[in-house]
């Protein structure tokens, strides 16, 4: 397992960045964003056999039974798009999942 090793002024510099990225849409998380935040995290962590996509179906996974149901999940574009958000968002899209059924 290869760690990257962050100095802790990038330490900082990525708490900082994780501040200002919109992963909560009112009660809603967006589940693409937070997908591939959460991927880059285990990535630097040393985690090197998972891949974006595997978390968000496994958050999805625990809680799409309760949001279907109850209507708490739902897709919606990316109306900001620019190369940046490319990469969280490579269809222009997102999921948003409420709250509640985390």
């Amino acid at each position: 397992m290869k760690k990257d090793v962050l100095t802790q002024e990038e330490q900082l510099q990525q708490i900082e960045g994780l501040k200002s990225f919109p992963f909560f849409h009112g009660p809603n998380l967006d589940v693409y964003g937070f997908s591939y935040w959460l991927y880059d995290c285990l990535t630097r962590d040393g985690y090197e056999n998972i891949r974006p996509n595997e978390i968000m179906d496994l958050l999805l996974e625990l809680a799409v039974p309760c949001a279907t149901e109850k209507g708490h999940i739902f897709e919606a574009p990316i109306l900001d798009m620019n190369e940046d958000k490319k990469w969280f968002y490579p269809e222009g899209k997102t999921i948003l999942l409420h709250i509640a059924p985390i």
